[in-house]
């Protein structure tokens, strides 16, 4: 008689195991048989983007959120006052969907996306701020590109309490083919109003719901951050060309007012080098030279009793009254007065003629 051996294949749960049944054998008073041990196991794929947080499923109905990541729009600083720039931008990508797995394939739904954070209800806006000072944002959403799931409609804003609707296409299942793309803009004018230097700041939360699946995974969620810098800015605006007319027998001087922008209001010094002067203000005609004044100081109450004459140097100096006013070229209401003025006593001994001097001013913060 031959031995035999039974295979049988006994499936639990998940996994598939053998079992091996051997069958008695009697021959010659002898017992022969053969143990055959074989394994073999099914293993799940995890998705290793996955958390409680950002994705949740109710049977086979799920609702992902993948890959976003802190928006830094970076730092704001004078130059950028000063050349005109408009605004601070940035953008990151993510990618939300919600389906249901149905065998190889997915059926894709049109799931809601809704942004949460610090916002001014009465603006409709959403904000980052610092110390009570804020900023306000604009934030829209599009897909990444034309090899992502299309949206209806294109491009859409995010408003604090609303959601936005996206657009699920079955022929795009993966998360990776509904990439979108998230900007944030903070713009020129409400940087400068907000009238105040540092690190502007909030953290978001962008929430994903079903939408319009027939069962309720979720909402999921990722929170980032959004932040900018206001970096201590100034600007000196408003100065235009001068002429002054001797008359004799006494001194003469004019005056003209120039803005200094700065953000925070900030205290600032000034200094000023002369064209042909070396530790003085000079003019010159032809080699004759005649030495002059350069007064400055606020322009309200002239001067308030807190003018400086300035010494032809590299040296910065400033009054502790002295203030940058928060609005560029000051609302067209300059905030500082410069004065030139020529003693008697050198339009006397100065040849008649032609007497000129450039004169560069500079502004720094305090």
């Amino acid at each position: 008689m031959s031995n035999q051996a039974v295979c049988r294949m006994v499936f639990s749960g998940s996994h598939a195991l053998y079992r091996n049944e051997i069958s008695k054998c009697f021959f010659s008073g002898n017992c022969f048989f053969l143990i055959l041990l074989l394994a073999f196991s099914l293993h799940g794929f995890a998705d290793a983007d996955c958390n409680s947080q950002n994705c949740d499923n109710v049977d086979n109905y799920w609702v992902k959120i993948k890959r976003l990541t802190d928006i830094d729009l970076g730092s704001w600083t004078g130059n950028d006052v000063a050349s005109g720039k408009s605004q601070l931008v940035n953008k990151k990508t993510f990618c939300a969907i919600s389906y249901r797995e149905d065998g190889n394939n997915r059926v894709m739904y049109n799931p809601e996306l809704q942004l949460q954070g610090p916002a001014d209800g009465n603006a409709g806006q959403f904000i980052v701020s610092n110390d009570g000072n804020q900023i306000p944002l604009t934030i829209h959403l599009e897909r990444y590109s034309g090899n992502d799931a299309p949206q209806t409609p294109d491009r859409q804003s995010f408003t604090p309490g609303y959601p936005v609707k996206l657009t699920g296409n079955n022929a795009y299942s993966l998360c990776r083919e509904n990439e979108l793309s998230v900007t944030v803009t903070a713009y020129k004018d409400d940087i400068i109003s907000a009238g105040a230097t540092g690190i502007y700041s909030g953290i978001f939360k962008m929430q994903v719901g079903p939408g319009t699946s027939p069962e309720s995974p979720g909402p999921v969620f990722i929170e980032f951050s959004i932040t900018l810098n206001v970096a201590p800015a100034i600007l000196i605006s408003g100065l235009e060309d001068m002429q002054l007319t001797s008359t004799t027998g006494q001194d003469i001087s004019e005056s003209q007012k120039f803005c200094v922008y700065a953000a925070s209001k900030s205290k600032f010094k000034i200094k000023g080098l002369s064209r042909f002067g070396s530790g003085a203000f000079q003019l010159d005609n032809n080699g004759q030279t005649m030495g002059y004044d350069l007064t400055v100081g606020p322009s309200n109450n002239n001067g308030n009793g807190n003018k400086i004459t300035l010494v032809e140097s590299d040296d910065f100096v400033g009054h502790p009254s002295w203030k940058g006013d928060q609005l560029l070229n000051c609302g067209n209401d300059e905030n500082m007065m410069l004065t030139v003025s020529i003693s008697k006593a050198s339009l006397d001994n100065a040849t008649s003629g032609l007497y000129q001097d450039t004169v560069t001013l500079t502004v720094t913060p305090e």
